[in-house]
């Protein structure tokens, strides 16, 4: 076992020699696909101007050199406007700049890296382009020699015509007259695409369908519809399946227009069931035509279920404002089944607020009724408690041909470190599996500071500011009582707060700014009033203390306080809202501190940093270069690597190095090429040797074979060994 072992570490002293080559390491997306005209050209500060995202995987993949990649586009051309261009990224220090190869290919050089980064470098490319005909618009990153990872990505869509369609939500025809469908929207793809003209154009529905006359129809961005839109609609030609419309548009508007058609549609027996799929044709040139528009699926029963609105809840908070309003109908008499359970299930991280009685879930129900047949979970009092799941049975109460509608009114909340859709879904009884998005929540501030590397056993030791940001107003709730933390994820290791500076630095948030205070592990906001406009407050002056016993690592800190949860007692639920990387304690386990030491050949100075404290030294006797390796006198490659000179062994007999660091040895013989690690021999292409009187090894050996990591930066011809 122990030969296996000697071996093992043998291969990995070996490999860490061979430089190993850059992996790509980069996540790349188009932040939006706009659909514009094919010779659309994208200038900034345009609304829909398409943005390519290049994100780090991780901190320090890009390295810490200047490097470059490529940018090649597909059916479109690089304007000027990207030439000489500078892009920074997230930490406003690298930065990206531009310069053309060809009109369709563009190098990019990244620059301003650092080292030391412990968050991933963004870049939002702006795609300063002129399209070269329809269909997609496609941008291409060749790597070359950068951390970028290589990929294909479609930016814009191209079309010929002047105007675009889509549709709403399809809903559910019966066999009955005057079904609503879906939305159907004719949007310009630029500003006055469509003339001042006479414009045609016809919707048909499929066969055994007839367009009912309550249809209605819409201008947008086409000027006063009374004055600047003349139109007339005509439902009775082709067997009631064409909507003929014509308009003319008298003004220009500095915006996209849009038509917008509410379609109301009688069923007869003759028409199939499934898909109800309609076709635009247009008459005049700037209608683009269209096919296979679903505005509809055709069945034999129907269930319609709608959300009043999608309402905008703060992650964490309790509001009697936070209610939605939610409907189900039957769209023909018995879709639903009687005596079955309408099943209702919120996801994860929602709830209904507690507190609430059953009864409260339900305004109104027509043709049926809502009693103890209905499960909840409920306390003993029958009042709704953290429920994230129920059901109702049916009950029909009217007759064959009464449809049943349930209105339902649910007051949410959401978990604190919850954000976006908040679902519901609501199966059985007849309908189908069916996921309805009835809120999104929203975090109530967003946190920027720096990590600050902080030292066990110091007290008062400087932290950086804390800028936490109302991502609306209001979103910090404020009166009686409120108070705002910003306190350590890990509580018991003996990191505190000493001093605090606080203020609002915008908006008018009202805080306690005298009473607000250093409490042990957690940041005190008294907050007396709410904003009117987004606020900020800045927490500076930021002192702090840690116990010898703290931990090596990072350190989190959440942002808390009953001003931006309200919720935390729920089953499940969370007391933060935020938490971020603040705090990296740099003393190791066994007492010593991080060090990295940087030493320039030729130069007799060096430096050596430890946590936060920089110290430049001097040697006597320069750092130099031979057969291609940086050599060093042994007594400053045992203060880089943090060696005790007692731990440094020189036998004069037989010329012998031994250093000892941990549970590591490594042994050395002057003139020798042979490193003896842990009694494992490592071969190395230079050998230690004796100079005007002193012992000097190469660094990079005995650096590696100790657990150091050592860098070299040719352009400063400098060495760093971390440590």
């Amino acid at each position: 076992m122990k030969r296996k072992l000697s071996l093992l570490l043998a291969l990995v002293m070996i490999l860490s020699l061979v430089p190993m080559s850059a992996f790509a390491g980069s996540s790349n997306r188009v932040v939006s696909v706009p659909t514009v005209t094919k010779d659309r050209e994208f200038k900034l500060g345009e609304s829909d101007l398409p943005v390519l995202r290049i994100e780090e995987e991780d901190p320090m993949e890009f390295g810490t050199e200047e490097s470059e990649f490529r940018l090649e586009l597909t059916n479109a051309e690089w304007t000027n406007q990207i030439v000489g261009h500078k892009v920074y990224a997230n930490d406003n220090k690298a930065y990206l700049t531009f310069s053309k190869r060809t009109d369709t290919s563009l190098n990019v050089k990244i620059d301003g890296l650092e080292e030391g980064r412990t968050k991933e470098l963004v870049f939002l490319v702006p795609m300063l382009t002129e399209l070269q005909g329809t269909g997609e618009a496609k941008v291409a990153i060749n790597a070359l020699s950068s951390g970028v990872s290589a990929g294909t990505y479609t930016f814009a869509i191209g079309q010929s015509g002047a105007t675009t369609a889509t549709v709403g939500s399809s809903k559910t025809f019966t066999k009955s007259s005057n079904n609503l469908g879906a939305n159907i929207i004719i949007d310009e793809i630029v500003a006055n695409a469509v003339g001042l003209k006479e414009q045609k154009f016809t919707v048909r529905l499929p066969k055994g369908m007839e367009w009912n006359d309550k249809t209605e129809i819409s201008f947008d961005k086409f000027g006063d519809m009374k004055k600047n839109v003349d139109y007339t609609v005509t439902t009775t030609e082709n067997s009631g399946r064409d909507l003929k419309v014509v308009f003319t548009r008298a003004a220009k508007n500095s915006a996209r227009g849009s038509i917008t058609i509410t379609p109301h549609v009688d069923v007869t027996k003759d028409a199939s069931k499934g898909d109800v799929l309609v076709n635009i044709t247009g008459t005049s040139a700037d209608i683009s035509s269209e096919t296979g528009l679903k505005i509809a699926t055709y069945k034999d029963y129907g269930i319609d279920i709608e959300v009043e609105e999608v309402i905008e809840v703060f992650s964490g908070r309790v509001d009697d404002d936070y209610i939605v309003e939610l409907t189900i109908e039957e769209t023909a008499a018995n879709s639903l089944v009687n005596g079955r359970d309408i099943d209702f299930e919120l996801s994860s991280g929602t709830k209904v607020i507690s507190g609430n009685e059953v009864g409260d879930l339900f305004v109104e129900t027509s043709h049926a009724k809502i009693d103890g047949t209905s499960t909840f979970k409920s306390d003993k009092d029958g009042n709704m408690y953290e429920s994230d799941e129920w059901s109702v049975k049916v009950n029909r109460t009217g007759g064959d041909n009464d449809k049943i509608k349930y209105e339902l009114e649910i007051p949410i909340t959401v978990k604190g470190t919850v954000t976006g859709d908040v679902v519901l879904t609501i199966s059985g009884a007849g309908i189908e599996k069916t996921e309805v998005v009835i809120a999104k929540a929203v975090a109530p501030v967003t946190v920027e500071t720096k990590v600050a590397d902080l030292r066990t056993g110091v007290q008062k030791q400087a932290g950086p500011d804390i800028i936490i940001k109302e991502n609306y107003p209001g979103a910090i709730q404020g009166g009686s009582g409120k108070e705002l933390h910003v306190q350590f994820k890990d509580t018991d290791f003996g990191m505190r707060f000493d001093d605090a500076v606080f203020e609002v630095i915008d908006g008018d948030l009202d805080i306690d700014t005298k009473d607000s205070e250093a409490d042990g592990d957690k940041l005190i906001v008294y907050v007396d009033g709410e904003s009117t406009k987004a606020s900020t407050i800045k927490i500076s002056g930021i002192e702090m203390t840690l116990d010898r016993n703290v931990p090596e690592g990072p350190f989190l800190v959440d942002i808390k306080g009953n001003a931006v949860v309200q919720n935390k007692d729920y089953d499940d639920f969370t007391s933060r809202v935020a938490r971020f990387d603040y705090a990296n304690v740099v003393t190791r386990a066994d007492g010593t501190i991080a060090r990295t030491s940087k030493f320039v050949i030729d130069s007799t100075t060096y430096k050596v940093v430890e946590g936060n404290v920089e110290v430049e030294k001097t040697m006597d006797v320069a750092a130099f270069i031979q057969d291609g390796r940086t050599f060093l006198p042994i007594r400053y490659v045992a203060e880089s690597l943090g060696v005790s000179e007692n731990n440094i062994v020189w036998n004069a007999n037989t010329k012998t190095v031994t250093i000892m660091k941990g549970d590591r040895i490594a042994t050395m013989v002057i003139g020798s090429k042979t490193l003896t690690v842990n009694g494992t021999a490592v071969p190395m292409d230079t050998a230690a040797m004796i100079k005007d009187g002193r012992t000097v090894l190469p660094i990079r050996y005995v650096a590696q074979a100790l657990g150091a990591q050592i860098d070299w930066d040719a352009d400063t011809r400098t060495v760093t060994v971390t440590q």
